[in-house]
């Protein structure tokens, strides 16, 4: 069931938001959706094909700072961690 619909149990409020949805997301320069099957969902209900963008994951072998694993520090011994 849609979610729309899950939330009311009205098709006219479904139909209302996804017209609103597909105004809006058209507007926009670009959509970026986890999943082709998402991607596939949203051209068939109307959001432009050539607005819609794949996210892509990081990888650790592209160098982004988020993927770097960088050592924990370890304290030399008696020395204290400060907090």
């Amino acid at each position: 069931m849609a979610p729309g619909r899950a939330l009311t149990r009205d098709g006219f409020i479904e139909d209302l938001s996804w017209k609103y949805m597909v105004w809006f997301y058209n507007q926009v320069d670009a959509v970026h959706v986890p999943s082709r099957d998402i991607q596939r969902d949203l051209e068939q209900k109307g959001i432009a094909p050539d607005r819609l963008r794949l996210l892509t994951r990081p990888s650790r072998e592209s160098g982004q700072a988020g993927c770097r694993r960088r050592p924990f520090p370890k304290p030399s011994s008696g020395e204290k961690i400060q907090t």
